[in-house]
């Protein structure tokens, strides 16, 4: 964080602090930790919004901290904790200009965490398409095969332009700019090149966001996508659209594995590579290893 962001935190913490005085429900063990969840958010909103009043937070900045820690690969046990807590501080505050409304599956929380591998298999990605048409939901079918075909967590699919895609095709590779701003430059297989240009051809041309429904916000667009899904997955479905980057990671780890061994390359040099490749094409940068290897859990 800048010092402008700490001073802004600080700022929500003081106000969180006063409020949290008054507080008497709950347990003396549940109280703190939901303050703590509720601080979380706090630091979030002011390093990525610069919001400087608790009134002013809303649905927008929790399913931007949520999706951050979906990404980092956190238990569904946690981010519903996260949420209680989120929710029940949120519920203290008497003036809150606004009420939050999202629920787990529109954030994309899992629905338990004994399964670990968040893949979707090929059935399921094919079904999900082939329902997202039938109901034209290009949203959802758009946002599914961009993810599938080139790892984009959920909120870049919807940053999407026609200019993009263009120069996405014209170069070989999509650059896109990720978590924390990190830039990453995403190489293009066929698969990516086709969905790239039905991306192209739906709408026709122009420069704005292609997915967005006219003027409605973007994170409620998202939890549109994230509803659906959670509406037509198997009754013992656990998928989200957040584990099309776990499958993305993993395609592409086999994938790279195979080039790599095809050159010549010992087992563990092309292990190593191919984890390297994904670890990049991810956006996860150096210190974040970790979540690529919770990505790969099914093939490490």
């Amino acid at each position: 964080m800048t010092d402008k962001d700490l001073a802004i935190y600080n700022n929500l913490k003081i106000q969180i602090d006063k409020l949290y005085r008054h507080i008497n429900q709950l347990s003396i063990n549940s109280r703190p930790a939901y303050k703590s969840a509720f601080l979380r958010l706090c630091k979030h909103v002011a390093k990525e919004f610069k919001v400087q009043n608790i009134r002013n937070i809303n649905d927008k900045h929790v399913y931007s901290y949520i999706s951050d820690k979906i990404d980092d690969a956190c238990t569904a046990s946690y981010l519903k904790s996260e949420m209680s807590g989120i929710r029940f501080i949120y519920d203290q505050i008497g003036d809150a200009r606004y009420r939050l409304k999202t629920n787990n599956d529109e954030l994309g929380i899992p629905e338990r965490d004994n399964i670990k591998d968040r893949t979707w298999t090929d059935s399921e990605v094919k079904n999900m398409l082939k329902i997202a048409l039938v109901e034209k939901r290009y949203d959802v079918y758009f946002s599914i095969a961009l993810s599938k075909a080139l790892g984009t967590r959920l909120h870049e699919c919807f940053r999407m332009t026609h200019p993009m895609a263009r120069k996405a095709l014209k170069q070989g590779f999509l650059r896109i700019k990720g978590k924390g701003g990190l830039i990453r430059n995403i190489p293009l297989t066929d698969q990516a090149r086709n969905v790239l240009r039905q991306f192209i051809s739906y709408k026709g041309r122009g420069n704005s966001r292609i997915l967005n429904d006219g003027d409605k916000k973007t994170h409620l667009c998202m939890a549109a996508v994230q509803r659906f899904i959670a509406k037509h997955r198997s009754t013992d479905g656990t998928i989200t659209h957040h584990g099309l980057r776990h499958t993305y990671a993993v395609d592409l780890y086999n994938r790279q594995l195979e080039y790599y061994l095809s050159r010549g390359l010992s087992t563990d040099k092309a292990k190593a590579r191919a984890f390297q490749d994904v670890n990049v094409a991810l956006g996860h940068g150096k210190d974040r290893k970790d979540v690529t290897r919770r990505y790969l859990c099914s093939v490490l």
